[in-house]
């Protein structure tokens, strides 16, 4: 989540506007957590590696510990700080990391996320008795000929198929726990996180759509 937040342009900080000492404490722990997830995503995708004890189900649970631990301080920080200030921005990162793993780290959410991926890791396409690759889809997709890529969608979607079921239990499960924790949308609340209002996310959709329009026919017809 913080990866995703908007960073201002870098200034030199006056000596006064300073991470207050009782949030910076806790990031090696933070650090050290967001390693240790990132090594345990890597493993799942590429079998690298080792698995950790407990998955990443123990992981993420550790990481929901920290995050409330600090939640009440990050809380007192806020309403002291000044707007714009790093002690301000600091306490709202560690907030909205606290609000997004209530929605992601929900125990049946993350087993059905962890799920999905995993059998889209372990699917393996079939193009009558060959196994391709990826890599070989890839290649098919730009193709110069229309068969080979009209092959490489028909094959990609076995994948689709076989998550299907999968894919829609998530779906649900992201909304119900959106809707228990007062949020009409799982997507809107995601977006919020990330300090993107709906309405402005609407408004980019609409804007690329029209200004590549042209450009975008123009190619299709070539």
């Amino acid at each position: 989540l913080a990866a995703c937040t908007p960073r201002p342009t870098p200034q030199t900080a006056p000596p006064e506007d300073e991470v207050p000492a009782s949030l910076r404490a806790h990031d090696d722990a933070l650090e050290r957590a967001m390693g240790a997830h990132s090594l345990a995503e890597w493993h799942a995708y590429t079998q690298e590696g080792t698995a950790p004890e407990g998955g990443l189900a123990a992981l993420q649970a550790a990481e929901h510990t920290l995050f409330q631990r600090v939640r009440p301080e990050a809380e007192r920080v806020l309403q002291g700080a000044e707007q714009g200030s790093r002690a301000h921005r600091a306490a709202s990162l560690w907030l909205r990391g606290a609000r997004g793993l209530e929605l992601v780290g929900d125990p049946e959410t993350s087993r059905l996320a962890h799920e999905l991926e995993e059998r889209l890791n372990q699917h393996a396409f079939r193009q009558g008795e060959r196994t391709l690759t990826r890599a070989d889809l890839r290649r098919m997709a730009g193709d110069t000929s229309a068969d080979a890529r009209r092959a490489s969608m028909e094959i990609t979607s076995q994948a689709h198929g076989a998550v299907a079921d999968i894919a829609r239990a998530l779906l649900r499960r992201r909304h119900a726990v959106a809707r228990e924790r007062g949020v009409a949308s799982w997507a809107d609340a995601m977006l919020d996180l990330r300090g993107i209002a709906p309405s402005r996310w609407d408004e980019l959709d609409r804007a690329l759509e029209a200004g590549t329009r042209a450009a975008y026919l123009q190619r299709l017809d070539e």
